[in-house]
């Protein structure tokens, strides 16, 4: 009876050992705070996404900015135009984005003629209608505050493509 006491004992001890050497491994992860996630499947595979990240660091210095977190304030989209049913599209390039002082919009193509483009706030107000005479126009972005800004490319008042750009 004594030695069945000792080795529950003994088990006991190395059991209790092993556990609190298990569970005292530190666990190395990202930690972040969504308001949604979700993973997507289709026919072309499996993506998953997430929204709203609300805690992250931004570290800011002479030479640059740079944003910790999982999520990154990076974003390019292009929406292509799609009036009366006709799908219309142009090849172009719009960059710096995130801007600071100016957006370059760049277009492939080789006449200009009827050619402008709509720079609209994000309450939907039309801020500048300007007609493009060149491959590169420079769009001034300085004056105007903080946000979120689409930039459409528009061709006899028909949208061939609308850019967001995010001014900082």
């Amino acid at each position: 009876m004594k030695s069945c006491l000792s080795f529950i004992r003994q088990t006991f001890k190395v059991l209790s050992l092993g556990l609190l050497l298990f569970f005292s491994v530190p666990v190395l992860s990202q930690e972040s705070i969504l308001s949604a996630s979700n993973n997507v499947t289709g026919d072309g595979g499996t993506v998953t996404y997430s929204v709203g990240q609300v805690a992250f660091r931004t570290a800011e210095a002479a030479s640059g900015t740079i944003t910790e977190g999982v999520q990154q304030p990076y974003e390019i989209l292009f929406m292509s135009g799609t009036e009366d049913g006709k799908v219309r599209s142009i090849d172009c390039s719009v960059y710096p984005n995130p801007v600071i002082s100016e957006v370059t919009l760049k277009i492939d193509r080789p006449s200009f003629d009827q050619l402008n483009y709509q720079l609209i706030n994000n309450n939907g107000l039309i801020i500048k209608t300007i007609k493009i005479e060149s491959q590169e126009t420079t769009i001034p972005m300085h004056e105007l505050p903080a946000g979120v800004y689409l930039l459409s490319v528009l061709e006899n008042n028909s949208n061939l493509g609308t850019w967001k750009i995010i001014k900082k």
